[in-house]
């Protein structure tokens, strides 16, 4: 990695430490990212747990999609209820769509 890449990515880092609103969309972004890989490659179960801190950064739909996110039954064999493959644990946004629409 370069020094100007090394440089970007504390740019990066510093910019989502001091604005919450950039927090917020990049952690949007990372769980749709997850969620849309999983999707193409048709099969790979995930489960995608929200930080309680960015639930309560959003409303609405976008709320409503994170707190079902968080209550669906994870895949993985230790849990004691059957699999939960429901949409709440689906994209948030389309391939080459930005979740900057959902906020």
């Amino acid at each position: 990695m370069s020094v100007a890449s090394y440089d970007d990515v504390v740019k990066g880092l510093q910019r989502m430490q001091d604005s919450h609103q950039y927090w917020v969309e990049y952690a949007l972004n990372q769980l749709n990212t997850v969620q849309q890989v999983a999707a193409r490659f048709d099969g790979p179960q995930t489960h995608s747990w929200p930080d309680d801190e960015l639930v309560h950064s959003t409303s609405g739909q976008l709320r409503s999609k994170l707190n079902a996110m968080q209550q669906a039954v994870s895949p993985a064999s230790f849990s004691d209820r059957p699999p939960d493959t429901s949409p709440e644990q689906s994209e948030l946004a389309q391939d080459g769509e930005s979740v900057e629409h959902l906020l």
